[in-house]
């Protein structure tokens, strides 16, 4: 598995590509955050794509600086770090 231990945060990850990205990351080893405006979208897929791999959902508004700030340091604390953002949204 190419991404076996690392972290990654996936923009707009509640539906379509970004949702595909996120599952792909999953299903070679990485461990996401799916960070997505729509609190439904993104509840939805976590509860699809946490029976891939270890994902967590975080509310994020990326036009917000601090929305985006607090988006990493709760994926940081949860995972322990971050190797790679995939901005879709």
């Amino acid at each position: 598995m190419k991404f076996t231990d690392k972290i990654a945060v996936v923009t707009g990850a509640g539906r379509g590509i970004g949702k595909g990205i996120a599952k792909r990351l999953l299903q070679e080893g990485a461990k996401v955050t799916i960070a997505e405006i729509e609190k439904e979208a993104g509840e939805e897929a976590l509860r699809e794509l946490q029976s891939i791999g270890e994902a967590i959902f975080i509310p994020t508004e990326i036009a917000s600086e601090d929305s985006v700030r607090q988006m990493v340091a709760e994926t940081v604390n949860h995972f322990g770090g971050l190797d790679y953002l995939v901005n879709n949204a």
